[in-house]
């Protein structure tokens, strides 16, 4: 195996470049804590049991690197394999059922794709195949190595609250110990060693120089360039990216056919916009997404089709991770336009079901929210489709965004207008409900509010503690309420609970 077929084939994520003296295709490595675990884990599964370990970080960590040294350290006799065709789960399903041999390193990067609701029918099936894997003598030794986001690390290890459905009990006994978190940035011994090795890599000291709190890996995966291209993007391609990112947090993944992103981008456009960008403004948008950033792969790309692969319908674009997770908190609180769903209708069909999935818990909670009518509500799934119509679901609220002021409709805010007066029990009703209707947990929620997990507790329990003006401003944008919706603190109070929030921090 060599440096080219990290990127080529392992989705190792191709480093910036900065010009002459580059000693290889991949940066010189920094060992860091959670490498010796990595490397523990594969030692094991080298000395004769069967081992797995998943990686947890943030996108652009350093997770799949990782997994990439720490492979090397495997005897000779070792295969590697990678499943992936025709699609990732499904494929790890067959060859588990089929038998997989004695040193086999299974590669499962982004594991969400293997299991749990984003992996479909198989999922269930690829996490009891695991386990019967690695309990099985006769086929060991067997090495699976994962990476994930903490967001589906979450959804995949969660127990059901009481009265619903477990969907995937054998994923949770899978990953149950299974777990290595990967820091954001680097430590103080880490960067030392980098120190030392930057005198050897230019891309090293590059990103001595300029990284940002220690965020070495993300530098030289390219984030800053990326951000820089989207934030400086014109109206055409920024509302191709836009079109990408809320495809992917609603469930359709990074991946997108060229024709949804024609049929959804145009809703981002204004009408001065529209009137403005040339014929040709599709194919001038894709072109500039798709330009290289220092090295790296543009913001929206073109996924080229390997001979003896599926037909797929058309060319499809992928969503760059950095920009993927970006775009889930920055576009937290606006709900897409009506074309966004009449592309889902008419371009993913039933292939994301897991777009429906999402798009479901939205609705329900813009049901209950007000944010639709009950005829609204009505509107479900198109059975032949698989994706309901546009334009009716556009005023939902989507997981993890509060809607935008302009995109609540006028029953909307008389609705929200008459809660303004709403106790404590009412406002612990509606978190709850809103936890509910998405499947997180209480840690998840505070994340998407910018709270600590105490104060939301302390809100659900519904113990009669008034907010502070910014902790209702944050459950108003989360629930779509109007601003004032939820009675705050006088002053005198304000201290003591955010007093009372800080000492439960400390806990």
């Amino acid at each position: 195996m060599t440096p080219q077929d990290a990127t080529a084939s392992w989705e190792v994520h191709q480093a910036i470049a900065v010009g002459p003296g580059e000693p290889g295709p991949l940066p010189m490595y920094v060992r860091r804590d959670h490498d010796e675990n990595v490397r523990a884990v594969v030692a094991r599964a080298a000395s004769g049991t069967s081992a797995m370990v998943v990686l947890i970080g943030e996108s652009s960590t350093g997770k799949t690197r990782a997994c990439w040294e720490a492979i090397h350290e495997l005897p000779a006799g070792w295969r590697l394999w990678h499943p992936l065709d025709p699609a990732p789960a499904e494929a790890l399903a067959v060859a588990l059922e089929e038998g997989i041999g004695p040193r086999t390193a299974i590669w499962l990067n982004e594991i969400q794709r293997y299991m749990g609701e984003r992996a479909g029918d198989s999922a269930e099936r690829v996490a009891a195949g695991l386990r019967a894997l690695l309990q099985d003598r006769d086929r060991a030794p067997v090495l699976v190595l994962g990476t994930t986001w903490p967001e589906y690390w979450a959804s995949l290890t969660s127990r059901p609250a009481p009265g619903e459905d477990d969907c995937h009990p054998q994923a949770r006994e899978l990953l149950e110990g299974k777990a290595l978190y990967v820091p954001a940035s680097f430590g103080e011994t880490a960067l030392e060693d980098l120190r030392t090795l930057s005198g050897h890599d230019p891309r090293l000291s590059d990103a001595m120089e300029r990284a940002v709190d220690g965020g070495i890996t993300q530098y030289l995966a390219g984030a800053p360039a990326l951000l820089e291209r989207y934030r400086a993007a014109p109206p055409g391609a920024l509302a191709v990216i836009r079109a990408a990112m809320d495809a992917s947090r609603l469930g359709a993944g990074s991946q997108v056919p060229r024709a949804f992103l024609e049929t959804a981008s145009h809703g981002y456009l204004t009408d001065d916009q529209y009137d403005a960008v040339p014929d040709t403004w599709i194919v001038d948008a894709l072109a500039y997404t798709a330009e290289p950033c220092k090295g790296a792969r543009g913001p929206l790309s073109m996924v080229r089709q390997r001979p003896g692969t599926p037909v797929t319908d058309g060319p499809r674009y992928r969503l760059a991770d950095y920009l993927d997770q970006h775009g889930r908190h920055e576009r937290r609180f606006t709900a897409p336009p009506a074309s966004l769903w009449e592309a889902a209708r008419d371009h993913l069909r039933g292939r994301y079901a897991s777009f429906c999935l999402v798009s479901d818990s939205a609705m329900a909670l813009a049901c209950r929210s007000g944010l639709l009518t009950s005829t609204g509500c009505m509107a479900r799934t198109n059975k032949s489709t698989g994706i309901r119509p546009g334009g009716r679901v556009a005023a939902a609220r989507c997981p993890g965004m509060g809607p935008s002021k302009r995109a609540i409709p006028a029953r909307a805010r008389r609705h929200t207008a008459v809660m303004s007066g709403e106790d404590s029990t009412r406002l612990a009703r509606a978190l709850i409900e809103f936890r509910e209707a998405e499947g997180i947990s209480e840690r998840e929620l505070a994340r998407r509010t910018w709270l600590s997990e105490a104060t939301i507790r302390t809100f659900e329990r519904g113990r009669g503690d008034l907010p502070t003006p910014t902790v209702a401003r944050s459950f108003e944008e989360l629930l779509g309420w109007a601003p004032g919706s939820i009675k705050t603190a006088p002053s005198e109070a304000m201290g003591r609970e955010a007093s009372a929030d800080s000492a439960m921090d400390l806990e």
